[in-house]
């Protein structure tokens, strides 16, 4: 009767542990409210594992990077122990080898280089968090390097094509632009050559001419070197369409300036 007993005791606590408690979940999904408040009035809960991970590992693994900051404030603050931030699981990977791990999650941004260079930023950001030395090994012999490289094949795969997609629909688009733009920045107004008096007109339609051809010059610079780059220079991507969009506003602006000025003069 004892040894059933027994028995059952253990069946409950096997079946606890493999429930995450209510400030896991909290860390797992990123609700740093409830984590502060959990740990902030318990701070024992910074002990609570679930699969043999704490809450360091399953907010890295997770990749919730606002909790994982909030973690490193209370840390400062002493209310949570140095020490969770460098312990291991069952199989010896720490937070720093989770935090190469892929997310296995929906991507909410659009391009698998976009979520390629987050990837990279959030491995980055745990590793310069790491203040000591944390094991370099798993129980599998394998450094975090090693198992970012493993688990991002194929988004790299995928990144790549996207990237040069993206960038060469940009340049054809930015070429066209420099064509146009050349050509009206080197045109001379009629009213010009018939020494119009007005010159203000004629001045801001040749400086915005100037400036629509140096914005899709650059452009088209910019997209040849994210094509021919890494991950890393995908951050100037946006920068490039950024560049590419100020182009309308100075190419209407010298349309406009231009049919002012020749209406003005019949």
């Amino acid at each position: 009767m004892a040894e059933h007993f027994k028995h059952e005791e253990i069946d409950l606590s096997e079946t606890k542990a493999m429930s995450p408690t209510p400030v896991l979940i909290a860390a797992m999904n990123g609700i740093t409210e409830v984590v502060e408040k959990i740990l902030k009035n318990y701070p024992i809960a910074m002990h609570e594992m679930h699969e043999n991970k704490n809450i360091i590992l399953l907010t890295v693994e997770h990749k919730q990077p606002d909790v994982y900051e909030l973690l490193l404030s209370l840390k400062q603050k002493g209310i949570i122990n140095d020490s969770v931030f460098f312990e291991v699981d069952r199989t010896g990977n720490s937070a720093l080898h989770l935090a190469a791990t892929e997310a296995k999650f929906n991507w909410p941004v659009p391009g698998a280089a976009s979520q390629m260079q987050w990837e990279i930023k959030w491995y980055e950001f745990v590793k310069n968090s790491m203040q000591r030395r944390i094991p370099l090994l798993n129980k599998n012999g394998q450094t975090s390097e090693e198992i970012f490289t493993e688990s991002h094949k194929g988004l790299v795969k995928e990144g790549s094509k996207w990237l040069t997609d993206v960038s060469n629909a940009g340049m054809v688009v930015a070429g066209i632009f420099v064509a146009v733009t050349l050509t009206m920045s080197t045109t001379v107004l009629d009213s010009a050559k018939e020494g119009n008096k007005r010159g203000k007109p004629s001045n801001l339609f040749a400086g915005s001419s100037f400036f629509s051809f140096c914005t899709s010059f650059l452009a088209v610079v910019m997209f040849l070197s994210i094509a021919a780059s890494s991950f890393l220079v995908c951050a100037d991507l946006p920068s490039a369409y950024n560049i590419l969009f100020s182009h309308p506003v100075s190419a209407i602006l010298s349309f406009g300036v231009g049919n002012l000025q020749e209406g003005a003069k019949t």
